[in-house]
């Protein structure tokens, strides 16, 4: 993680050049997880936020950029099982959160003055994953369990979104990003982490 934040760092202090440019940025994101392998989890949209910083560097039309943020990831669905007690099948409402530290790279390119699309990819470091269980068998039964040590440590994926400037310093950015890592790590059991993001970002 050294690595990442000299990397950052290096590149914000680089802003002072006329090419470079560097700010933050935050807003919200919408997440689910998709299941592989199972019938018994149902997934649904958790939303949640994310908050950063960024450095750019403008050539022509073409903008690389790396950013460093903080990112919470999810999911609010349903586990079902094959079992019952009584005539009632056993369920619950499963709401996972997982707790991310992204380091994401792409490369904007303008389209039109203020608008560009992008394209890259991004690493996850987990800071922490687990999920609460609520409504089990619709009781009022509420169970949240850590699953760190149990889910992998990291997650990758590529990303790809639009961005429109407002202004020369402010701009408005969405993204999608698509998780190829199996969280879980396990073979009948896949789970891999599917963002939608939405926010604001304001160069200095």
């Amino acid at each position: 993680m050294k690595q990442i934040f000299v990397v950052f760092t290096f590149l914000f202090s680089c802003s002072c050049f006329a090419q470079f440019s560097a700010g933050v940025k935050a807003g919200a994101i919408l997440s689910n997880f998709r299941f592989e392998n199972t019938s018994n989890e149902k997934n649904a949209f958790k939303p949640s936020f994310y908050l950063g910083g960024f450095a750019e560097y403008k050539i022509g039309k073409l903008s690389p950029e790396i950013e460093l943020s903080y990112m919470q990831s999810g999911d609010n669905g349903r586990f079902i099982t094959d079992k019952s007690v009584g005539e009632n099948q056993i369920s619950a409402e499963s709401k996972y959160q997982l707790n991310l530290l992204s380091l994401i790279v792409t490369a904007k390119y303008y389209l039109l003055e203020k608008f560009n699309v992008k394209a890259g990819w991004y690493y996850g470091r987990i800071l922490e994953v687990k999920n609460n269980l609520k409504n089990i068998s619709n009781q009022d039964d509420n169970f949240e369990t850590n699953l760190k040590d149990e889910w992998n440590k990291s997650d990758y994926g590529f990303t790809f979104g639009l961005n429109y400037d407002i202004s020369t310093n402010l701009f408005l950015e969405s993204n999608y990003f698509f998780g190829l890592t199996d969280l879980r790590g396990m073979e009948n059991f896949e789970v891999k982490n599917r963002m939608i993001r939405l926010g604001i970002g304001y160069k200095f």
